[in-house]
This record gives C-alpha cells, sequence and structure tokens, in this order.
C-alpha cells in the first residue's frame, strides 16, 4: 500500500537559455540533515561549514538595506547567518501539518529566512487566489534546481519561466487538444488490464497502477501501445526518468544545489560526485524524448495517422529545428513534467489513484455504499464505462472528494515573484518563494465541517 509520503512528488525546474539562479525553495521540505555536517560525500564537515559561512556573510548586507521597508510577514525568530534553518520539518515528517501550525502562530501569511531567502507560507485560500491569480505576471515565475537545469528537465513546460518558450508551449497544447471523450475506450480497455495484472498479482498494486497510467498516456501522447503482458522499453526507461527526476528534485540531494558555482569546478573537486549522475540522467532523458519522437516520425513517414497528441502537432506545424524541438518536449511534458496545467500528469494520476485505495481500505463503509450503487446500476455482468458516469452519482462525488481529502500536491507547486509586492501591509521581497498550503486550504474546519 502506498505510504502517504509517496503518494506525490513535485518538479521544479527552468528554461535553460536563462543565466543559472539558484534553487532556493529546496529549504521548505526537508534539509536539517544537509547540515548536520555531512555535506560532503567524504564528510569533511570543516569544508562544508565554511563554504556555507562564506555564502550567508554575502547576505547579510541585503538584510541590512530591506530593513526600513515595510515589515516582512510573521514568522519564527531566526539565528544568524542561517536564519530559521532550524524551524524546517524534520525528516518524514508530513510538510503540510508543520506549516499548518503557522497559522496559529503567526496568521495566514508567515515567512521564515534561511540563508538571507525569504519563504512565504500561505494559509489562506483568498490570499493565494490574491497572489496567483490577481497578480499572477508577478508570481508566475518557478524557483529553480541547479542538478536539473545541467541535467536538462528544464526544458520542460512545467519547468518554464512565464516568457514566450512557455507561451510557445502553452499555444502548442491548445492547437493539438481534442476531446477527452476520444480515449474513453482506450482508458476501459487499460483498465481490464490492469485488473488482470491485479488478479495475478495484488502484491504490485503501484506497479500495476503506474504501469497503467503510463501506458494510457503514451498512447494518447505518441500512438504508442505499450506491451500488455510483458516489460515495455519505452514505458521502463520513462518510468525510470520519472524515478530519477524524484531522487533530482529532494531538497539537498546534491551539494551544487546549495552552491552552484561547482558546477565549474573539475571532477576531482569534493562534492562534484553528482557529474556522474548527470551523464546517466541526461542519456536517460534524450532517450525518452527522442525514442517516442522517432516513432511518431517513422508512423507519418509510413502514411500510419495514429491521430496522437503528438501526430497533430507534427501534421499542422512548421517543419523547423525550433518546431520540431518544441514539440519534442510539449509531449514528453505530458507525461514527464507537466502539461499546460503544469502539473506532472503521470506522477498525479498514479497518485490520485493510490489515493483511491487508500480511502477504501480506511473507510470500509464508504467503499460498500460505492460498491452497492455500481451494483444496482451496472450489475455485476460487466465493468462500469464512462457511459455510466451520469448513473453513478455518489461514485462521480466519492472521486472528488478524495482529490480533496488527500490533494495530490499538498504543498503545490512553488511560486517565484518578479518584483517586490506590498500586501495586507507586508512586504513580501523580490524572488521570494511562496509555498501555498493546498492540503489545508481543502482541510480547513471553517470551510469543511469534517475535513478529515
Amino acid at each position: 500500500m502506498p505510504t502517504a509520503f509517496s503518494m506525490t512528488r513535485i518538479a521544479n525546474i527552468r528554461n535553460p537559455h536563462q543565466k543559472s539562479r539558484r534553487f532556493r525553495w529546496r529549504w521548505i521540505l526537508n534539509v536539517k540533515s544537509m547540515f548536520s555536517m555531512r555535506l560532503l560525500p567524504n564528510g569533511d564537515g570543516h569544508y562544508g561549514t565554511s563554504l556555507v559561512v562564506i555564502f550567508a556573510i554575502g547576505k547579510l548586507s541585503q538584510a541590512r538595506q530591506n530593513a526600513r521597508r515595510l515589515p516582512l510577514p510573521p514568522g519564527p525568530k531566526g539565528l544568524p547567518l542561517v536564519g530559521n534553518l532550524r524551524d524546517i520539518p524534520p525528516q518524514n515528517t508530513f510538510a503540510p501539518y508543520h506549516w499548518a501550525k503557522h497559522k496559529d502562530l503567526y496568521g495566514p501569511i508567515s515567512s521564515l529566512s534561511i540563508l538571507g531567502d525569504t519563504i512565504i507560507i500561505i494559509n489562506d485560500a483568498q490570499i493565494a487566489f490574491d497572489l496567483f491569480e490577481k497578480q499572477s505576471l508577478k508570481f508566475s515565475d518557478r524557483p529553480l534546481l541547479e542538478f536539473t537545469t545541467v541535467v536538462g528537465y528544464v526544458q520542460s513546460t512545467g519547468a518554464l519561466q512565464y516568457n514566450e518558450t512557455l507561451r510557445a508551449h502553452r499555444k502548442q497544447f491548445s492547437r493539438a487538444r481534442a476531446h477527452s471523450s476520444q480515449f474513453d475506450k482506450l482508458q476501459e480497455s487499460e483498465v481490464a488490464h490492469f485488473l488482470l495484472h491485479l488478479l495475478d498479482d495484488p502484491e504490485n498494486l503501484e506497479s500495476h497502477i503506474t504501469k497503467e497510467v503510463g501506458s494510457v498516456i503514451l498512447h494518447i501522447v505518441y500512438g504508442y501501445s505499450a506491451e500488455n503482458f510483458k516489460e515495455d522499453p519505452l514505458l521502463s526507461v520513462i518510468n525510470r526518468v520519472m524515478d530519477q527526476f524524484a531522487r533530482s528534485a529532494m531538497p539537498g540531494a546534491h551539494l551544487i544545489d546549495i552552491f552552484p558555482i561547482l558546477r565549474c569546478v573539475p571532477s576531482w573537486f569534493p562534492g562534484t560526485g553528482w557529474k556522474k549522475e548527470v551523464e546517466t540522467y541526461t542519456k536517460d532523458l534524450n532517450e525518452s524524448v527522442e525514442r517516442p519522437y522517432a516513432f511518431v516520425e517513422h508512423q507519418i513517414a509510413q502514411g500510419n495517422n495514429n491521430e496522437s497528441f503528438l501526430s497533430r502537432l507534427m501534421n499542422h506545424g512548421k517543419d523547423t529545428s525550433e518546431d520540431k524541438h518544441t514539440n519534442k518536449w510539449v509531449a514528453a511534458s505530458m507525461y514527464q513534467g507537466g502539461s499546460d496545467t503544469e502539473s506532472p500528469k503521470h506522477i498525479y494520476t498514479v497518485a490520485a489513484i493510490s489515493g483511491f485505495y487508500l480511502a477504501m481500505t480506511l473507510y470500509p463503509d464508504v467503499q460498500k455504499r460505492a460498491q452497492e450503487e455500481i451494483d444496482r446500476v451496472v450489475g455485476s455482468e460487466r465493468l462500469p464505462t464512462m457511459d455510466d458516469r451520469n448513473s453513478l452519482p455518489y461514485i462521480d462525488a466519492l472521486v472528488k472528494e478524495i482529490i480533496r481529502w488527500w490533494p495530490i500536491g499538498p504543498m503545490g507547486l512553488p511560486h517565484e515573484n518578479t518584483e517586490e509586492v506590498a500586501y495586507r501591509g507586508y512586504r513580501i521581497p523580490k524572488k521570494s518563494i511562496l509555498m501555498p498550503n493546498i492540503w489545508w486550504f481543502t482541510h480547513d474546519p471553517a470551510v469543511y465541517k469534517n475535513p478529515m
């Protein structure tokens, strides 16, 4: 059974054409272990501590310049140099629980400072709406992670900054969008395969869910039919890339995320073991992008128009190198990194289905009532189809409630503002990292009578 902590992964990366900028929201989730004098693989704590001190001193002058402006949102008092490092959630702590306490202690919007960087925690849905919707042009950027930049994950749609490249990606999404109902039969077929796999091997539930979701997305995006009863090579490499990305996006996973200058030092320099990982990760990433693109190119050349998302892009677009590059990454983003909604579709869908199984395990009375509705409407001679949806109101409401009960991205995707903003008498400095506590939004007792 998937745990609560394994049900969500979030990726946040950037446009490779922009100048390298340090990724700073890494501290939000869990970075305490990084500063227990184990910054380097060889355990050279003194070296790591020296770098931290040098880096932090450079931030002090900036802090003095900000002293006479509007106050920051309230928050815990920090220590010299490191700021609120000790206020970060401990390892294996569910971050939304931790940050929800800030609402009682400091109010609906609070702040921390980590090595001079400002972190804004939002525990109010209206504040999130005011900033991310009403002032979206100022808050549409994403924080950056150096390791993922070097590998190349930054070319996916969900990683892009608010610029012309992102607008080009969104234009392609809009151009090739198809009505979701045309994939109903495909999904029903994959569900049947999933159930057969689950009956045969019930111990590997999450693996079966991952294969089902991956098969559906590959068919929709590339017109590619994955192997049903044995390991599929393309599905394997893409799933491997997803796992690699999840490890790369972990805060503090690589020293280069803390000190980007290490990108320029030779491989023998302490703390550069990440360079070997870059080679492997980059190779797999490129294969996951180029291989399915080549498959669709071959299909079109053979006169087989599979009506996939990518084939529609290729048939209606220009045959320029720029368009080819955009199309490759727009298609890959559907699986790997995000769509026009900037959500990693594969990861989020797997998490949502896993959440359903978790909920049905915890609430057997709800499962019983749902099964009774299916038996009454569908009977026992066939499986439900999309045509039955309007006749299954309890099931429809149940799916929506599960998404509220366990939001797939409980801390959302972090935002970064492009300019300083004054809000409710507080100052939000330029390039602050804003974290919306979506879990609290959907569990606020003032809105939901029985949120759990």
